[in-house]
């Protein structure tokens, strides 16, 4: 079936923004109904506050974070087994310091602790945790990770990243009487870095998520709502230099709040417009550099972008709200929409995702239908016609004269800059399970005494000999 975008777009003009998004989706369900789409699976976990976050552990089990009580043992973070059962056996902390406390941002540990981000206050045992928490693979506040002193008075933190040496970079809202501070680095353990350059970076809306991508080379591009970095015009998106100074090189030259952030395989930068301009691009695409890449172009409505996920074969999947009612849409690698994926219609907001290594996407926000069918802050979409199957990356680390090295960290980095780490057995060996197959990857090591150079790998079957050797 053929589509006429153009004639389509000229008729959208006239109607309201909310009805914009319902008669583009409706065009995109006509273009794909004859050739397949993507359906919703029975997975349907009755979550009763919007979902802010999603992390997928190597078991497959979900880790979903928000502003949601479920049970008592389920508040704020719970653990959803793979048939949207909850899983009673991870009992995370409870002791939020009132009704208003939220996790924004999950990520997971080689050795499957969690580490939380959002804006609350913890006391455990009479230990406080403001801001940011480290918890046992059980869900119990690990108490070797210290609390880094944050106040949690007007200060949130959103999003949450490692770098290569696992060292932690987080990513919140800021304002001249927090310190201006949007961009923090923390050790292993917990503590504030000294070593790094936190830039100046005052929101002029505190109540705006930030974006937050930490690339292969450790440089950090952070994205949201402010004027000004270290006090020169940056609007809405900065890149700094791993040590956090400010990295002048990188200028796109913006004019709209970043909503959201997607880091391609071939280095690109999907930005999503905050701002519900009539007829303004919901995703934008800029070269390494900083120059905007002018062979994309996005869908135009009057929503707002809130999702991104870039993919391995170019595709893009992203969410645009407006009205209360959001829509999922697949682009093509030019922008353009892609006809064989199905636009959802969704009746609130969508906040997380993530993809399965098995292809399926999870989504989560605060609303309580998808496509018609009841699915309450979570659901999962299967799409047939972007199949991934699970298979495994292993290999050796050794040592300039051969011999195994024993606890070096391996990590692997998706093309939509998902990390993920493992530590190498006493004889250098290291296995990644389900991994996600027909995707590019970028693997490195790190290690106390030797250097590794990184390695781009495309991943079609299992591989065994992804193989590093150290140098002097």
């Amino acid at each position: 079936m053929r589509i006429d975008y153009l004639a389509v777009k000229l008729r959208l003009d006239r109607y309201t923004a909310q009805a914009q998004i319902y008669i583009l989706s409706m065009v995109l369900f006509a273009a794909a109904s004859s050739i397949g789409a993507q359906t919703l699976d029975g997975f349907a976990p009755n979550v009763g506050s919007p979902v802010n976050t999603i992390a997928i552990q190597t078991d497959g089990k979900i880790i979903v974070g928000g502003g949601f009580i479920i049970s008592q043992n389920a508040t704020r973070l719970a653990r959803i087994n793979a048939d949207g059962s909850i899983d009673t056996s991870f009992v995370p902390f409870t002791g939020f310091s009132s009704l208003g406390g939220v996790v924004n941002d999950i990520v997971i540990q080689a050795d499957g602790k969690l580490i939380v981000v959002g804006n609350f206050t913890v006391v455990i045992g009479g230990e406080t945790r403001n801001l940011i928490a480290r918890l046992n693979p059980n869900g119990s506040v690990d108490t070797t990770f210290i609390d880094p002193g944050l106040s949690a008075g007007g200060l949130a933190l959103f999003s949450i990243e490692f770098q290569s040496d696992g060292k932690i970079i987080t990513g919140g809202n800021s304002s001249a009487s927090n310190d201006g501070r949007a961009v923090r680095r923390f050790t292993a353990d917990g503590a504030i870095d000294p070593a790094f350059s936190s830039p100046t970076i005052v929101s002029d809306n505190l109540n705006f998520k930030t974006s937050l991508i930490v690339q292969p080379d450790d440089k950090i591009v952070f994205g949201g709502s402010f004027p000004t970095v270290n006090g020169q015009s940056r609007r809405g998106i900065v890149r700094l230099n791993a040590d956090g100074t400010f990295d002048s090189t990188f200028n796109p030259n913006l004019s709209i709040t970043v909503s959201a952030l997607g880091l391609q395989a071939d280095g690109k930068y999907l930005i999503g417009n905050g701002n519900a301009v009539q007829d303004a691009p919901r995703v934008f695409r800029f070269n390494p550099d900083g120059s905007i890449d002018t062979s994309f172009t996005s869908v135009r409505n009057n929503g707002s972008a809130s999702i991104i996920l870039p993919k391995a074969n170019g595709k893009i999947l992203f969410g645009v709200s407006n009205g209360g009612n959001s829509s999922l849409f697949q682009l093509n690698a030019d922008g353009t929409p892609d006809p064989a994926f199905r636009s959802l219609l969704i009746n609130n907001s969508v906040i997380g995702i993530a993809r399965q290594a098995d292809g399926k996407i999870i989504i989560g926000g605060a609303f309580s239908t998808v496509d018609g069918q009841s699915r309450t802050r979570l659901a999962r979409i299967i799409v047939p016609s972007d199949p991934s199957a699970s298979v495994s990356v292993s290999g050796l680390v050794t040592t300039p004269d051969g011999r195994g090295l024993r606890n070096a960290t391996v990590i692997i980095t998706s093309a939509a800059g998902v990390r993920r780490t493992v530590l190498t057995s006493s004889f250098g060996a290291y296995t990644f399970n389900d991994v996600a197959s027909n995707e590019t990857y970028t693997l490195s090591v790190n290690s106390r005494r030797y250097r590794f150079a990184a390695r781009q790998v495309a991943v079609n079957g299992n591989l065994s000999d992804v193989n590093f050797v150290g140098l002097e």
